[in-house]
This record gives C-alpha cells, sequence and structure tokens, in this order.
C-alpha cells in the first residue's frame, strides 16, 4: 500500500492513528528519546510533555526530487503522490485532532531543509535541544 492509499484508508479508520499516537505517548513518557511523527509535536504539546518541538520544512520541488530518488520516479509524479498525501493528511488531522498541519505556532524551532545539509539541521536541533535541557 502505497503512503497515499494508507492515508485514504487510514482516514476511513481513525483507530490507526489513536493507536499510533498512543504508542508515540507511551514511549515518548519513558523520556530521553527522540520521536519522529508528523504530530509528534502535537501530540507532545497536548500531552503536555517536555519537549523540544521541532518542524523540519523542504520546498515542494526539492522534497518531490529526494522522493523521487528513494522511490525510483519522477519528480513530476513524486509532486503529484506528495500533494495528494499533503491533501489527505491536513484533512485526516483536522478531522480526526483538529490539527491544522499548517500553524507551526506550537514549535520551538522550525528548520527549512531545502537547502541545508542534514549535518547542519542535525546541529541546530541538537543546540535546541541542549538549551532546553542543559
Amino acid at each position: 500500500m502505497s503512503l497515499a492509499g494508507f492515508g485514504v484508508y487510514a482516514q476511513d479508520h481513525p483507530e490507526i492513528d489513536r493507536e499510533l499516537d498512543h504508542r508515540l505517548e507511551s514511549r515518548a513518557r519513558q523520556g530521553d528519546c527522540v520521536i519522529e511523527a508528523r504530530l509528534a509535536g502535537w501530540l507532545a504539546q497536548q500531552a503536555g510533555l517536555a519537549s523540544v518541538r521541532v518542524w523540519v520544512h523542504c520546498d515542494d520541488t526539492e522534497r518531490a526530487r529526494r522522493v523521487a530518488e528513494r522511490d525510483g520516479t519522477t519528480v513530476a509524479e513524486a509532486l503529484v503522490a506528495n500533494a495528494e498525501r499533503a491533501a489527505v493528511e491536513q484533512h485526516r488531522y483536522h478531522s480526526v485532532y483538529g490539527i491544522n498541519l499548517l500553524d507551526q505556532s506550537i514549535y520551538d524551532l522550525v528548520l527549512d531543509s531545502s537547502r541545508e545539509a542534514p549535518e547542519v539541521v542535525a546541529e541546530a536541533i541538537i543546540a535546541q535541544a541542549r538549551a532546553a535541557f542543559p
């Protein structure tokens, strides 16, 4: 099942998101961990967890190039698939949680990885975490 197909399936089965979120929150409550998920920042905020909430953005074209390279498809196909997936997720997360994924106000750090090397992005996140949890 493709990611877009899974998104459509999960939209009709909200218990999937609830179970995944429960597992993420349970793991986060154990402490000293990094949780990566599109909703991790929102879940941490809503659960009142001590955390550094980070959103890493990438412009649509670069993201599509990376997906195309990873999946062996074209950038044009990846652009369409990414847009479809984003639309499904935006609708799904709003209907299940009341979350607007475009709202980045809950994040402690918002980074753009479009042109930055992964090491630069990682260093910024580590610095933010060290400042928050000395």
